[in-house]
């Protein structure tokens, strides 16, 4: 399930249920049409079976831990 709300007098969100319980959001809609789009977007892809969760393709320093590599083998990007 996926449903919209009004940040302040300008934005808007699209919120929805992760597969896991959790409650997520995307920010940032300046019309509550592109959230309600997205949010439809959303709920068609979790009945399909093929939504990502955002989150999910993220690699943390602590999984690189593992890797045995060469220094000049590895580059790091970090997203702040």
């Amino acid at each position: 399930m996926a449903w919209t709300e009004q940040i302040g007098a300008q934005f808007w969100r699209a919120r929805y249920r992760t597969g896991d319980g959790h409650t997520a959001s995307i920010s940032g809609f300046t019309t509550q049409r592109d959230a309600d789009n997205y949010a439809a977007d959303i709920e068609c892809d979790q009945r399909r079976n093929t939504w990502l969760a955002p989150n999910r393709g993220r690699t943390t320093v602590a999984d690189l831990r593992g890797i045995k590599t060469r220094s000049s083998e590895l580059v790091l990007k970090f997203v702040c």
